[in-house]
């Protein structure tokens, strides 16, 4: 979808006010080749709506111009101009994952749309190059009187695919989307969980060149979460381009290589995602908005790194929410078990029939069976393994990441290559460890593996064996997901000889 009507390739940027010299010819092919990377470029962007005060000035306005014309007086303006979004320019390259953030009006979802093609701009232009697949609005681009799988086609129909290339990918996107018998129900009867995960599910099946999303992963649940960041970072490996609407610092973060920070319809910064936060944090945080004063200081922005309250002060307190989960604490901070939690995600087994993994679970330092750990105590992982032939060189292995699908820890019996040998039995293994990491969520994997290979070869594993919540009670702001702060965290000293401990 494109602005443009070249949509094949993209012209070369001419510097304004300069004539260009011609290029050699190895020169010319080179930054062909870089400009043939380009699948997004945004220039100059601009979109305008009109707000009228009634319907009774939208009437005046459209005999306006014709009155003109036939009285040739000047016309009165019965409307007020908003600048959604106002001269808005980047690139976006092959592959990238791109962030973007902002307060709520600040004009994220009309920039998506534009880029996809279902706003027009007022002024300047989007170039894309590449089968564009896009989550915008809840359920957008559904019939609700049509049935889930009438939209499965109608969706794929829209994104230029025909009826083979649907129903070659129909099991995929219906396992995805987790809805059963619903799939032949009108979509009006659908939850609103429900239809997220089907529209997402058609989006990520379509093998699209450019997926976009606007914040349709906050809908759903941990499980939901979990297999969209899975299917996410296949794509990203495979190249596709991804853009992210997000509220979520560590969604951004972790899934984005590069973010933008809009601000009252203007492109803030364009920078790392680190420093992009920061800016958005401190934009959330502060009732000074003023677009020249901010961007006057965003240098001071970026290394100012203090909390701050509504007034601009700083804070020395307050609670560090998780970015997932129950937003409310338990009132003590102890280790307990989650029952929905541990519903959220179903374990996925692979490997040999004659050795099977089972019987999962964490255990807290007084024994008990547990999912939502405080941070900074230790827990048991513990899981059974049963061979049903003797294996040799066999080493035992399990893995902990984000839910996004970052590898954060774990550990294994043996190095790789190396093992011990087991008969045919049933063993149970333990592993203790540490709760390090800041609120969220957190998925464990285990696998058997064996053989003396370079790394053993596969036997068996069971991905997303059991999840975990990290909860904190901290008084401090702690950045990323490791804790590496101490108890005392912060100790201050001041001049008259009084000391501030902040943990």
């Amino acid at each position: 979808m494109s602005s443009s009507q070249d949509q094949s390739a993209f012209p070369l940027k001419a510097e304004s006010g300069q004539n260009k010299t011609p290029l050699p010819m190895e020169e010319e092919t080179e930054v062909r080749a870089t400009a043939s990377d380009v699948v997004i470029r945004v220039k100059g962007l601009s979109k305008c709506y009109q707000i009228y005060g009634s319907p009774r000035d939208r009437l005046k306005q459209f005999f306006a111009p014709r009155l003109k014309r036939m009285v040739g007086q000047t016309s009165k303006q019965y409307f007020r101009e908003f600048w959604a979004l106002k001269d808005i320019s980047f690139e976006i390259k092959k592959g990238e994952s791109i962030g973007i953030i902002g307060r709520n009006g600040s004009g994220k979802s009309t920039l998506l749309q534009l880029v996809c093609g279902t706003l027009s701009p007022t002024e300047g232009s989007v170039e894309s190059n590449g089968r564009i697949a896009a989550l915008l609005e809840l359920g957008s681009g559904f019939n609700p009187e049509f049935t889930g799988r009438e939209n499965v086609y109608m969706n794929g129909a829209v994104l230029g695919l025909g009826k083979a290339e649907v129903d070659a990918r129909f099991n995929d996107i219906t396992t995805f989307a987790e809805i059963g018998d619903f799939i032949d129900q009108p979509v009006k009867t659908y939850s609103s969980g429900m239809i997220v995960r089907l529209a997402f599910a058609v989006a990520i099946n379509v093998e699209p060149e450019i997926l976009v999303v606007d914040e349709a992963l906050a809908v759903g649940d941990v499980g939901f979460q979990v297999r969209c960041f899975k299917k996410i970072g296949e794509l990203q490996k495979n190249g596709t381009t991804f853009i992210f609407v997000s509220h979520s610092p560590s969604a951004i973060t972790q899934l984005c290589g590069r973010a933008i920070v809009l601000h009252q319809g203007q492109l803030l910064l364009d920078c790392e995602p680190y420093q992009a936060i920061k800016t958005y944090t401190k934009l959330c945080n502060t009732d000074d908005l003023d677009l020249e004063k901010i961007t006057a200081n965003i240098a001071q922005l970026l290394k100012n790194g203090e909390r701050v309250d509504k007034g601009g002060n700083a804070i020395s307190g307050g609670n560090c929410e998780p970015f997932l989960g129950e937003k409310d604490k338990p009132k003590a901070l102890c280790a307990y078990l989650d029952e929905n939690l541990s519903k959220a995600v179903s374990p996925k087994h692979t490997g040999e029939m004659d050795i099977t993994i089972s019987e999962v679970w964490i255990a807290y330092e007084d024994g008990s069976s547990v999912n939502v750990i405080p941070q900074g105590h230790s827990a048991t992982l513990n899981f059974t393994v049963r061979f049903n032939r003797p294996v040799g060189c066999c080493r035992l292995a399990w893995t902990l990441r984000s839910i996004q699908g970052f590898l954060l820890g774990g550990g294994a019996t043996h190095s790789a290559g190396e093992g011990g040998a087991f008969n045919e039995e049933e063993i149970e293994v333990s592993s203790r460890f540490h709760n390090y990491f800041s609120p969220g969520e957190y998925l464990i994997d285990i696998n058997v593996r064996g053989g003396g290979s370079a790394d053993n070869a596969h036997l068996c594993s069971v991905n997303d064996a059991i999840i975990f919540r990290s909860i904190a009670n901290a008084n401090i702001w702690r950045n990323g997901i490791v804790n590496c702060l101490s108890e005392d965290g912060f100790v201050v000293r001041h001049g008259d000889g009084n000391v501030e401990i902040f943990n």
